[in-house]
């Protein structure tokens, strides 16, 4: 396994070096970062309409694009982002949460067995999993609308301002 992975990370190695980046400095992330804010949002908009499994479980990973961002970024102002980055983190939890009760249900329903206790078995995880999705939904739309609140054109905004002044403290450390 460990020669395949080398031999992986060899060919990606080989491939990035002709990789080029058309921007410097924060104009190099903001696109990515708005679309990330875009895809999360728009992600939660759908699991809010439909919250099966598979809808939410793409949210979850929209919000994990968006919480590598902030945290990749945290240096910018330590504590407001390091807020957000663990926000986005929590979420990313519980979502997976979600998701990991919507594979147990699929697995017990396959499970093979007699009817009778096992059926009624069945029914009660099927209930009680039901339950704790709704449940973890109604934290997820709460921490989903605080955490995606801003349009992708603000929070950019917002954290290319928080870019300048940590660009600028940089610079005078320097000096």
């Amino acid at each position: 396994a460990l020669t395949a992975f080398r031999d992986h990370m060899q060919a990606v190695r080989e491939r990035a070096g002709d990789w080029r980046l058309d921007a410097d400095g924060f104009d190099a992330l903001a696109e990515g970062i708005g679309a990330a804010v875009a895809g999360a949002r728009k992600a939660m908009r759908r699991a809010r309409a439909d919250p099966a499994p598979e809808t939410v479980h793409d949210w979850r990973k929209r919000v994990k694009d968006h919480w590598y961002h902030a945290r990749l970024l945290a240096p910018l102002w330590p504590v407001p982002m390091d807020a957000h980055a663990r926000a986005a983190d929590r979420l990313g939890e519980l979502l997976g949460q979600h998701h990991d009760l919507a594979v147990l249900t699929a697995r017990a329903r396959a499970e093979p067995g007699p009817l009778g206790d096992r059926a009624a078995g069945r029914k009660l995880l099927r209930r009680l999993v039901a339950e704790r999705q709704a449940a973890l939904e109604a934290n997820c739309f709460a921490i989903g609308a605080r955490l995606l609140a801003e349009p992708p054109d603000a929070l950019v905004h917002r954290w290319r301002a928080y870019w300048k002044v940590w660009r600028k403290e940089e610079d005078a450390r320097v000096v």
